[in-house]
C-alpha cells in the first residue's frame, strides 16, 4: 500500500521523537549511582586548576551526561576516566567507588597517589574489564584481590620512568604466578617498573598461562633470564617489552615465529649470542629495539620487499658484515639508529630512497666512503654520520631538498671540498656539528634566512676560511666553535661599533684562530657559559669585563697577556680559570678567593701562595689545585710548591675554621668536578632522571668531558693517549 507523503512525513517525525525520548530516558542516571559519584568528588583531594572532569560534577545535572563517566542504557556507571585529573592522596577500600558494581572500566592514570598502596576494594568490582592505574604513584604490594577480577581484559600497573619515580610496585605475596593464575582473559599485561625479582623460567612459565595475551610489558621489573621456552605458548603476542638489565642470556629461536609480533623490546638486557635473523624478515614487524647490548651479534639479512619496519633500533651491539642493500625494501622506515655496531664498508645508496626516514643515526663505526645523495628524504629531521671515516665532497649534495633537517653531525670524518651555503639556506637547521674534517676553502655570507633557527654551529678543525663578523646575521646561535681554522677578523670586531644585534652566545670557542685583541663584542654577552681564546696572540691586560657572571669557564691559556685588571675579580664561585702559558706577572693571592679550579702554570707571577689554597672555603665549594696549577712561574713559592722560607709568612685568601684538617694541595677530584659541569651548564636538574637511563647518562658525561677536553686541553691528554673512545661512550643529544 502506498503511503501519502504527507502521512509519511509524520511518521518519521513520530518515530524521530520516540528514538529521541528514548534515548533521553536511557541517559537518566540511577540515584544511587549519581549519589555514589558525587560522594566519590567529595572524598577525593584534587588540584582543581588540573580538573576538567571532576570540578563540572554536580547535583543539578545527571551524572551520565558528567566528563568522564559512561553509562549503560539502563542508567548503570560502567565506565569511569578519571586520568590526569591532578588527584592527590589516596583512595580508602571503603570508598564510594566501589559501589558502582556495574563499573567495566576504570581509568586512574598519571594521578599522585603519593606512594599510598593500591586499595583492595577494586576487588568489590567484579565486572571490570579494562583497569590502569600506570603512573599515579601507588606503591606496595599488589593487593591480592585484583587477582580475583577474572574478566580483566587489559591490567596496566605500568611506570612509565620507573627510576624517576620514587614508588615502586610489588608483586611477593601473592608472586607473579599467582596473580595471573585466574587472569586468563588478559590481553594486555603492563607492569613496567614493577619489582617481580623472578627468574626465567619462573615468569615465562607463570605468563603461559595467559593464552590470549597480546601485549606484553615487564620492562624494568627485575627479570633475569633466561627467556624459557615455554613463553612460546603465546603465539598471539604482539608487543613484547622486556627491556631492562638482569636477563643475560641469548634471544630465543621461537620469538621469530610469533607471526603477529609488532614490537620487541629487549634494550639493555644484558643478552649475548646470536642474534635470530627471522626475527629481522618478520613481515608484520613494526618496531625493533635490541641497543645496548654489546655481546649480541646481528647479521643484517636480505630484507624483503615492502617489509612493515619503521623503527629499526640496533645501538651498540656488534653488527657482522656490511649494510646490504637490501635496506631500502624498507620503505616503511622511519628510524635507523646503528650507531656504534662496527660496520663497515661503505653507506648503500639504497638508504636514499627512504623516503618516510626522520632520523638516521650511523654515527661511531667504521664506514668508509662517500655519503650517498639523501635528497629524496625530506622528512629526515636528524643525520648523523659523525666518528666515521666517510671521505669525499659533500658539496653535490642537494642539501636544499632536505627541508626538515633539524640536526646534522657529520664531524669527525675525512670528508673534504667546501662546505655548502645552501646548508645554511635551512630554515630548519638547529644544531651543524662539521668539526674535525678537511673541509678547506672560503665560507663566504651565509644566506641566513629570516626564520633560520641554528643554534649550535661546529666547525672546528678544519683549514677554511670564514669572516667571524658574519656570525652576527645567526640571531638564534647560542654555541659555536671556529677554533684551529683560518678566521678573518676584520677591524670592526674589535672597535666601538654597536654590537646589540649580536647573537647571545652561551658558548664561545675561538682557540687558535689568530685573534690579537679581545672581540668587543664580547662586552655586550650576557648569557656566555663558556669562552675558549685559547692559542692566540692576544697580549697586554686582561679586562675586567671578560670574567663577568655568568661564566663558568674562561680559557685564556697560550697567549701572551702580561697583566690582569686590578678589578679582576668579578666572576662566579663556580668559575673555572686556564691562565697558563701567558706572561703574567705580580701577585697572586688577590685572584685566588673565588675561583673554582685555576691553572696559573709557566706564567712569571713572584708572589707567595696563600697557606690553605685546597680548603673548604665557602659551604660546599672546594677550590681544587695541584702542583701542576703553578709549576714554571720563578718568583712563586709556598705550599704546593717550593718552601717560602721561615721569614716568610704565605698570605690567606680564606677563612679556616676550627677542627678543618682539609690538607694543602688537594687533589682535582675530576668526577665532583664533571658532575659540577652539567651543573653550570642547566642539565643536572633537567636530565637527572635520565642518567639512569644509560642512554642519556651516555650522552650526559660525554658532553661534560666534551666541554672540559675543549677549553682544557691538557686535561685530554690521558684521554689522547689512550686513543680513540669507545662507541659506548659517545655523545648524545637531546
Amino acid at each position: 500500500m502506498e503511503i501519502p507523503p504527507r502521512q509519511f512525513l509524520i511518521l518519521m517525525a513520530f518515530s524521530l521523537c520516540l528514538h529521541l525520548n528514548v534515548g533521553s530516558v536511557r541517559s537518566l542516571c540511577l540515584e544511587d549511582q549519581h549519589l555514589s559519584l558525587l560522594k566519590l568528588k567529595k572524598t577525593l583531594i584534587f588540584d582543581p586548576a588540573s580538573s576538567h572532569k571532576l570540578i563540572s560534577w554536580n547535583s543539578s545535572t545527571q551524572c551520565c551526561s558528567w566528563l568522564g563517566a559512561t553509562c549503560s542504557g539502563s542508567g548503570h556507571v560502567i565506565g569511569l576516566d578519571l586520568s590526569d585529573e591532578g588527584i592527590s592522596g589516596g583512595i580508602d577500600s571503603s570508598s564510594s567507588l566501589f559501589n558502582l558494581h556495574h563499573l567495566q572500566s576504570l581509568n586512574l592514570a598519571r594521578n599522585s597517589f603519593n606512594g599510598t598502596r593500591i586499595p583492595s576494594g577494586l576487588g568489590k568490582l567484579a565486572n571490570l574489564r579494562h583497569l590502569n592505574l600506570s603512573n599515579s604513584e601507588f606503591s606496595g604490594q599488589i593487593p591480592v584481590e585484583i587477582s580475583g577480577l577474572t574478566r580483566l581484559v587489559s591490567l596496566d600497573l605500568s611506570i612509565e620512568d620507573p627510576y624517576e619515580d620514587p614508588y615502586v610496585l610489588k608483586l611477593e605475596n601473592p608472586n607473579l604466578s599467582m596473580f595471573v593464575r585466574n587472569l586468563t582473559r588478559l590481553t594486555e599485561l603492563h607492569l613496567q617498573g614493577a619489582d617481580l625479582s623472578a627468574a626465567g623460567r619462573k615468569w615465562c612459565r607463570a605468563l603461559s598461562s595467559l593464552p590470549q595475551l597480546r601485549v606484553l610489558n615487564l620492562a624494568d621489573c627485575f627479570l633475569a633470564g633466561p627467556i624459557d621456552s615455554s613463553l612460546a605458548k603465546l603465539r598471539s603476542l604482539s608487543v613484547i617489552r622486556l627491556n631492562g638489565k638482569n636477563i643475560s642470556a641469548p634471544v630465543p629461536e621461537f620469538l621469530g615465529n610469533f607471526s603477529n609480533l609488532t614490537l620487541l623490546d629487549l634494550k639493555w638486557c644484558d643478552l649475548h649470542g646470536k642474534f635470530p635473523a627471522n626475527i629481522l624478515q618478520l613481515p608484520t614487524l613494526q618496531s625493533l629495539d635490541i641497543s645496548i647490548n654489546q655481546l649480541v651479534h646481528v647479521f643484517l639479512p636480505d630484507f624483503p620487499e615492502n617489509g612493515s619496519l619503521q623503527n629499526l633500533v640496533l645501538s651498540e651491539t656488534n653488527i657482522s658484515g656490511m649494510m646490504p642493500a637490501s635496506i631500502g625494501n624498507l620503505k616503511m622506515l622511519s628510524t635507523m639508529e646503528l650507531p656504534g655496531c662496527n660496520l663497515r664498508g661503505s653507506i648503500p645508496n639504497s638508504i636514499g630512497s627512504l623516503a618516510n626516514l626522520l632520523l638516521l643515526d650511523l654515527s661511531w663505526n667504521q664506514l668508509s666512503g662517500s655519503i650517498p645523495s639523501l635528497s629524496m628524504l625530506k622528512n629526515l629531521t636528524d643525520l648523523d654520520l659523525s666518528y666515521n671515516n666517510l671521505s669525499g665532497q659533500i658539496s653535490s649534495i642537494n642539501w636544499e631538498n632536505l627541508s626538515n633537517l633539524a640536526n646534522l653531525w657529520l664531524h669527525d670524518n675525512l670528508l673534504e671540498g667546501t662546505i655548502p651555503l645552501s646548508l645554511f639556506s635551512l630554515s630548519s637547521l638547529k644544531n651543524a656539528l662539521l668539526a674535525n674534517n678537511r673541509f678547506s676553502g672560503q665560507i663566504g655570507n651565509f644566506p641566513v634566512v629570516s626564520s633560520s633557527q641554528l643554534a649550535e654551529l661546529d666547525l672546528r678543525s678544519n683549514s677554511g676560511t670564514l669572516e667571524l663578523s658574519i656570525i652576527q646575521k645567526l640571531g638564534n646561535l647560542s654555541t659555536l666553535d671556529l677554533s684551529y681554522n683560518n678566521i678573518l677578523v676584520d677591524d670592526g670586531f674589535f672597535g666601538n661599533n654597536d654590537f646589540t644585534s649580536f647573537p647571545q652566545l652561551m658558548e664561545l670557542r675561538l682557540a687558535s684562530c689568530r685573534l690579537r685583541k679581545f672581540p668587543s663584542f664580547l662586552k655586550n654577552q650576557s648569557t656566555m657559559l663558556a669562552l675558549d681564546l685559547s692559542r692566540n696572540q692576544i697580549q697586554g691586560e686582561i679586562p675586567n669585563w671578560i670574567s663577568k657572571p655568568p661564566l663558568q669557564w674562561l680559557n685564556l691559556s697560550h697567549n701572551s697577556l702580561r697583566e690582569v685588571d686590578a678589578s679582576f675579580r668579578n666572576f662566579s664561585s663556580e668559575l673555572i680559570l686556564d691562565l697558563h702559558s701567558n706572561q703574567l706577572q705580580g701577585d697572586i693571592s688577590h685572584m685566588m678567593t673565588l675561583a673554582r679550579y685555576m691553572d696559573y702554570s709557566e706564567n712569571r707571577f713572584s708572589s707567595v701562595i696563600p697557606a690553605n689554597i685546597g680548603r673548604i672555603p665557602r659551604g660546599s665549594q672546594i677550590q681544587t689545585f695541584t702542583e701542576d696549577s703553578f709549576k714554571d712561574n720563578k718568583g712563586l713559592c709556598g705550599t704546593p710548591l717550593k718552601d717560602c722560607g721561615s721569614d716568610v709568612q704565605p698570605p690567606s685568601t680564606v677563612p679556616t675554621s676550627k677542627g678543618n684538617n682539609s690538607n694543602n694541595g688537594t687533589k682535582i677530584d675530576w668526577n665532583l668536578i664533571s658532575v659540577e659541569v652539567g651543573v653550570v651548564f642547566g642539565l643536572a636538574i633537567v636530565i637527572l632522571p635520565l642518567l639512569f637511563w644509560k642512554r642519556w647518562r651516555i650522552w650526559y658525561y660525554t658532553r661534560v668531558d666534551r666541554v672540559l677536553f675543549r677549553f682544557f686541553p691538557r686535561l685530554n691528554q690521558r684521554g689522547r693517549n689512550r686513543g680513540r673512545r669507545a662507541p659506548r661512550t659517545r655523545e648524545r643529544r637531546i
